[in-house]
């Protein structure tokens, strides 16, 4: 009698299931390899043994077959009927039927996930079919609780079918470790014959995938990313990227130039429709105002955290200091806008006191304390370090303040203080010459 022969593509998942079928029954196979990247399926020979044109094939002594559950299903029941791979017993082998049906809505959907890149070029996946790999796998994920395979307590070319699938999600870029019974099910099967040869080729599909999704770690990584809107120049904006900074979050920054009015294009006024830097959009959620991003940036991401207090009293403190950021941001804004835009050389002497007033009430407030809110950093010294810094770079006079200075001096060291420097000497080396300052307004 022939041997049985296989004719298989490693990259693709059906034909893993055939092989990962083969090699756990350990049936004597010749393995015919048929490179569809190559289009050798299309072959007239191959076309007359499936007139499919697809992969895996058997051809077991004349008797040909395709489609990967119906050759694992077969292949238990004639080379070693009675087997636990696929029970005789009714309700049990009902159960794994239901369990490949499963497994068929997942190859589906995971498939609508790799055809878009592979054939028409997609560079991202669709947020609804991450979710509806990501509903299977819940799904699966229940029906393992408390068991040790996907159909029972028993090896099963349900468990064999999943693996596939499950592999080359794990290797493009899937979140499955979310998805603990799942996960635990996985390292299980790494002791089965065929494993290493399943995981090689679900790796050679994910390295041509993955690449082309620019993916550092997971799908959920990416849909994570926290995109900030930016503007160097803005101290709102680096009241942002200092919170981002300071929180050490994984951040695509997006400078929006608004000296060449980028933030009033068609495609910016859509997310923020007041065109305003800073934005973030945080997974879909969009939030403008820095003070608020930097609030819901600290709570959302590192809930508890100093930089943004939950005690009750602490935080009311650290509001406080905000809204007289606001106010200092606001009289600093008075004297940027008129010279920016209308031309003004010179400050009248009122704009200046209001600057100084401020600087003088929080220099009190600085007395016998290392921040601007008590003894620890909070997102009020992040908000008063990028006006401030803009002060110092327009001109004023803010080293006549001791405890701010000192202040100042201490947050050189924080995440993000060369980066918000750098924005606040943007705006200073257009605004200063303008108001043909040598030293500081007080000079």
């Amino acid at each position: 009698m022939a041997p049985l022969k296989l004719y298989h593509f490693n990259v693709s998942p059906p034909s893993r299931l055939a092989l990962l079928a083969i090699r756990n029954l350990k049936l004597d196979v010749e393995i015919v390899v048929v490179n569809t990247m190559n289009k050798e399926q299309m072959t007239p020979e191959f076309m007359k043994i499936n007139p499919q044109h697809t992969v895996p094939t058997i051809d077991d002594n004349g008797f040909y077959l395709w489609e990967s559950r119906a050759i694992a299903t077969y292949l238990v029941s004639s080379k070693a009927p009675g087997s636990s791979l696929y029970p005789t017993d009714v309700k049990k082998r009902a159960v794994v039927d239901a369990r490949l049906s499963l497994d068929h809505d997942l190859q589906k959907a995971a498939g609508e996930v790799m055809y878009p890149i592979y054939a028409l070029g997609a560079t991202t996946i669709p947020e609804d079919k991450k979710e509806k790999v990501y509903k299977i796998l819940g799904n699966l994920n229940t029906f393992m609780e408390g068991q040790q395979y996907v159909a029972g307590n028993e090896l099963t070319v349900a468990d064999l079918a999943f693996l596939v699938n499950v592999s080359t999600l794990y290797e493009m870029g899937a979140n499955v470790n979310k998805f603990k019974n799942i996960a635990a099910w996985y390292k299980r099967l790494e002791s089965i014959p065929g494993f290493q040869e399943n995981l090689e080729g679900a790796q050679l599909l994910g390295n041509f995938l993955k690449p082309k999704l620019d993916l550092k770690g997971t799908w959920d990584d990416k849909m994570a990313t926290l995109k900030l809107y930016h503007f160097p120049a803005s101290p709102p904006s680096r009241v942002a990227l200092l919170a981002i900074r300071n929180l050490k979050l994984d951040a695509e920054i997006i400078v929006l130039d608004m000296l060449k009015e980028e933030h009033l294009s068609p495609e910016f006024k859509k997310i923020n429709p007041q065109h305003k830097v800073p934005t973030i959009n945080d997974n879909g959620f969009i939030l403008y105002e820095s003070r608020a991003i930097a609030m819901y940036l600290a709570s959302s991401k590192a809930p508890g955290n100093t930089l943004y207090p939950t005690d009750v009293k602490k935080k009311a403190v650290v509001d406080s200091r905000l809204f007289m950021d606001m106010d200092l941001q606001i009289a600093t804004g008075n004297i940027i806008r008129p010279v920016f835009y209308e031309g003004l050389t010179s400050i009248p002497d009122d704009k200046k006191e209001r600057i100084y007033k401020v600087l003088g009430n929080l220099n009190i407030f600085l007395e016998g304390q290392q921040y601007v809110a008590g003894n620890d950093l909070t997102v009020a010294d992040l908000a008063f370090l990028a006006t401030i810094s803009t002060l110092y770079e327009i001109g004023a006079n803010v080293n006549k303040f001791k405890n701010i200075a000192a202040w100042y001096k201490k947050l050189e060291s924080i995440p993000g203080f060369q980066e918000n420097l750098q924005g606040a000497q943007m705006l200073g080396n257009f605004i200063k010459p303008k108001l043909n300052l040598k030293g500081t307004w007080d000079d």
